[in-house]
C-alpha cells in the first residue's frame, strides 16, 4: 500500500517537474494564504475523506482529494480567460504525470468534477478546483505485517 506520505510526496515531485507550476502546498484550505508565497502558479492539495478499506475483503482503499490550480491573472478579462486554460490544462498534466510519468503507483484517479474559480482568496487568485478518488491496492494491510 502506497503510504498518505507517500502520496503527498509524490503530488509535490510531480508539480515539481512541471516548469508551469511555482509552488506546491498541502493542508486545509485555510493553510492556502500561507503557501502563496511561494509563488503563482500554484498547485494545492486539500485532503477531503477516506472511506478506508473497501471491495472485496477490504483490499482497496479509496482517499478523495481537492486539487486546486491557481493563478492570478493581470486586469483585464482575456487574462482570467488565459488563466483559467492554463490553470486547467495544468490540472490534466498532473494527471498525465501518473498515467505516464516516471512514479508508476498501481493507482486509478478519478476526476469527479472539475469547478472554475474566479477571484477566490486573499490573492483573488482564478483557476480550477477538482475532486478526485485515489483508488489503490491495500497490499500490507494485514495481521502478518503488525
Amino acid at each position: 500500500m502506497v503510504s498518505y506520505n507517500e502520496l503527498v510526496n509524490t503530488f509535490q515531485f510531480a508539480i515539481e517537474q512541471n516548469p508551469y507550476y511555482k509552488g506546491f502546498g498541502h493542508g486545509g484550505i485555510e493553510k492556502i494564504d500561507a503557501v502563496v508565497n511561494q509563488g503563482y502558479p500554484l498547485f494545492f492539495v486539500r485532503p477531503i475523506t477516506s472511506i478506508g478499506l473497501q471491495g472485496q475483503f477490504g483490499k482497496e482503499r479509496l482517499l478523495t482529494f481537492e486539487f486546486y490550480s491557481l493563478d492570478v491573472p493581470k486586469l483585464s478579462d482575456e487574462d482570467n480567460r488565459k488563466v483559467l486554460s492554463n490553470t486547467e490544462q495544468g490540472l490534466y498534466d498532473f494527471f498525465a504525470f501518473f498515467n505516464d510519468g516516471p512514479v508508476q503507483y498501481d493507482l486509478q484517479i478519478q476526476m469527479v468534477n472539475i469547478v472554475p474559480l474566479l477571484e477566490v482568496f486573499q490573492d483573488r487568485a482564478v483557476g480550477w478546483v477538482t475532486t478526485c478518488n485515489l483508488i489503490s491496492d491495500a497490499v500490507g494491510v494485514s495481521y502478518c505485517e503488525i
